[in-house]
């Protein structure tokens, strides 16, 4: 005949005498019950990627492609091609900018060519400083050795 404790219910078949219960399994080994399906109503409409009626979006907007490249080859006239980069960046730029203006707002990229035609003319300003050096220095040389060979 079974053991029973002072409630009466079985006693534990181990044969320990603790007054607690055994320990709860863990929630990982207790078998989940499935989630029940969304039944979804006969009035649910999914959501779309279509604004509602009534919503307005603002007009989009792309950067200039002329300020980029303007912004591109002034930098790479003092990395790559001193000169040639810079005359393009300044052009470009010039171009970017009358560009952006008469686009209303379509365009952006303002910072851009500002940006490049900065960059492209100080870098024309000291190609320029370069060579009057180079060619006063040139000169003053040939003048102090009297012209004659």
């Amino acid at each position: 005949m079974e053991d029973q404790n002072q409630t009466g219910a079985p006693s534990d078949q181990s044969g320990s005498s603790d007054a607690n219960p055994p320990a709860a399994t863990e929630p990982s080994s207790v078998p989940q019950p499935e989630p029940a399906p969304q039944v979804m109503s006969a009035d649910y409409i999914p959501p779309t990627a279509v604004p509602t009626p009534g919503y307005v979006t603002g007009p989009s907007t792309q950067t200039n492609t002329l300020a980029i490249v303007s912004l591109i080859a002034s930098i790479a006239s003092w990395l790559i091609i001193p000169g040639l980069g810079s005359i393009i960046g300044v052009i470009c730029a010039l171009i970017a900018r009358n560009q952006i203006k008469a686009s209303a707002g379509q365009q952006t990229g303002d910072g851009l060519a500002i940006a490049g035609l900065i960059i492209g003319a100080l870098n024309l300003v000291l190609i320029c400083l370069v060579l009057v050096c180079f060619v006063t220095g040139f000169a003053a040389t040939i003048l102090s050795s009297g012209g004659s060979r």
